[in-house]
């Protein structure tokens, strides 16, 4: 389906959750066959910072010969898997992608914050399980840190814990890029993201102090 990047913006929220954000290495062969395919990047007004419709993203390769001073939505092409500045009111197709991230602005303790997230949906059986956010690679931080920069608290509740002597994330994961005390001081056993430090963004925490926190749904 053609449309223009506002409609296509508007489908995907209401469908998917938001156009595609892209990550380096990604290529329009990946998405779509036809020449142009709207992405989540857009200004909006001439000047303006250029942003994904939600997220972030370090993708950038521009169009030879084109660039930020032209459009203000942005297309892919699969003729040089290049990022090209279009009219917003043209009409390409696009590509949605889900976002099962949800920041909780309540204040709970660790366990708390599990808890709550493992509640959410239960009411309906063919809703999927939602959990504590577990972190599997760099990838996953550019749609988590566009959330957590609208927490309430400086540090955020992951699924971060330590239990019988190991760290851990709680879908089961392990942590091994992650540079966390072997043994943690007496209740300091569960992890948190900041908010306002991308540089040391990790932290070992009290559990039983309250912060915000972030769910997933597992798809």
């Amino acid at each position: 389906m053609a449309t223009t990047w506002e409609t296509a913006r508007i489908y995907c929220q209401q469908h998917h959750k938001a156009l595609v954000t892209l990550e380096s290495g990604t290529t329009a062969n990946d998405l779509s066959d036809l020449f142009y395919i709207w992405t989540g990047l857009h200004r909006a007004q001439p000047g303006a910072d250029w942003e994904w419709s939600i997220g972030r993203a370090d993708y950038e390769n521009w169009e030879e010969g084109n660039g930020p001073a032209e459009g203000d939505c942005v297309g892919l092409s699969n003729t040089e898997n290049s990022m090209t500045n279009l009219d917003c009111n043209s009409t390409w197709p696009f590509y949605c992608y889900f976002d099962n991230l949800v920041l909780v602005k309540e204040n709970k303790t660790w366990e708390e914050a599990l808890e709550h997230c493992r509640a959410m949906d239960l009411t309906d059986p063919n809703t999927h399980r939602n959990d504590l956010i577990s972190i599997s690679g760099p990838l996953d931080h550019h749609t988590m840190w566009f959330r957590i920069n609208k927490a309430t608290t400086n540090e955020v509740w992951t699924g971060l814990r330590y239990l019988a002597h190991k760290w851990f994330w709680v879908d089961g994961t392990d942590v091994p890029y992650l540079d966390l005390p072997t043994c943690p001081d007496l209740g300091k056993h569960c992890g948190t993201v900041d908010r306002d430090n991308s540089t040391i963004p990790w932290h070992i925490r009290d559990c039983n102090e309250k912060r915000n926190f972030l769910c997933y749904k597992k798809y």
